[in-house]
């Protein structure tokens, strides 16, 4: 052996020595995760009211990891807290809440930490149409809600929420902190039920299947307004899709496009960024089909758009007749037929009338 490659080999198996290798082998990994699922198993059976169910998946409430804690001879522990202000309601209240890490230790010294936040305008009910399918009904006459002719977006910013007093908010941004501080250690990445619950699900809330090339119709827009703590004034918008995306945007063009592709009934990408447990919205394209416009001159507007034409219509005190009399004279034989590119000029022309009292609920055939 040459003394040159002699001085390098004690270097090469050095470097070999420090290569990264994992504790735990794949049957090991496989056999750890076979015991979670049957103690997860036993927890769910033992406890069903700790189970909350969302679009079909189980999630799992702050008793459940709570009993895996003590299952696993955890200890966790807050180890950050700070309270902070994310807009102001219509009363002039802040919009305060509470950002929480906390850290879960197993006994073998490793750990992990976990964050969690909840503001007060979480706890605020949502906009629900206030017209009744029929006398007594519980089901509402508009929906979804959005197409409502009383809707307003802001609805969520009127007042401070009676519930969001300063112990639900920063016991609620503890519990999130806690469940994944335990989750991120012993849980193989589960997320728990209080962080994807609403305090008040819309049952009624639907949306469509994803479309293979990601593509969405802008459902609603909505925005709040504050200021920095540098004195400069500032709008945020959340943008939601039909397919149950939503994401926020400080950026003006971003909301304009989603309200003109809004009233056109127009497809869009949207491109989405994650921070912390929000969406950011990023960007927006409109989908292009052989390099055409999805929504060429003449599209046909959605089956929702026709929902919201008789909605508005009928809010506003227009008759069948009068319905149809509007649709010939613009060249269409039923609202079904309306281009896309008339549809808003001609919800216009609807709302410009101001009855004098309710107009009937009766019949609302497709004029």
């Amino acid at each position: 052996m040459s003394e040159a490659l002699a001085t390098r080999e004690p270097t090469i198996l050095a470097a070999q020595t420090d290569l990264p290798s994992p504790v735990f082998r794949g049957a090991q990994m496989v056999q750890a995760l076979a015991a979670y699922r049957e103690l997860q198993k036993a927890l769910d059976e033992s406890m069903p009211d700790q189970l909350m169910e969302l679009d079909g998946k189980p999630f799992r409430k702050k008793g459940y990891w709570r009993a895996i804690s003590v299952a696993f001879n955890l200890t966790a522990e807050p180890i950050e807290e700070r309270r902070e202000i994310s807009g102001v309601f219509a009363d002039g209240r802040e919009n305060f809440g509470y950002i929480v890490t906390h850290r879960a230790t197993s006994p073998s010294g490793r750990a992990v930490t976990g964050d969690g936040s909840c503001f007060a305008v979480e706890k605020a009910r949502r906009f629900k149409c206030p017209h009744p399918e029929s006398p007594g009904s519980k089901r509402t006459l508009h929906f979804p809600h959005d197409t409502c002719p009383d809707f307003d977006p802001n609805f969520q910013w009127k007042t401070l929420p009676a519930q969001a007093t300063e112990h639900n908010i920063r016991s609620h941004a503890h519990t999130r902190a806690m469940n994944r501080a335990i989750s991120n250690l012993v849980g193989f990445g589960e997320v728990s039920a209080e962080e994807v619950e609403h305090d008040e699900p819309d049952v009624n809330t639907r949306t469509v299947p994803k479309r293979a090339d990601g593509s969405a119709l802008v459902t609603e827009i909505s925005s709040k307004t504050g200021k920095s703590k540098a004195g400069n004034a500032w709008t945020m918008y959340l943008v939601t899709f039909d397919d149950g995306r939503s994401g926020s945007t400080f950026d003006e063009s971003l909301a304009k496009m989603a309200t003109d592709a809004k009233a056109a009934g127009a497809l869009l990408i949207p491109a989405l960024e994650q921070k912390g447990q929000y969406w950011n919205l990023i960007e927006l394209k409109p989908v292009k089909a052989n390099g055409a416009s999805p929504q060429p001159p003449g599209a046909i507007i959605s089956r929702e758009q026709v929902v919201r034409f008789h909605a508005v219509a009928r809010t506003h005190g227009w008759t069948d007749v009068e319905g149809k009399e509007l649709l010939a004279a613009n060249g269409y034989a039923s609202s079904k037929e309306i281009a896309v590119q008339d549809y808003q000029r001609l919800v216009d022309e609807l709302k410009q009338r101001q009855p004098d009292e309710p107009p009937p609920r009766g019949d609302s055939g497709p004029f």
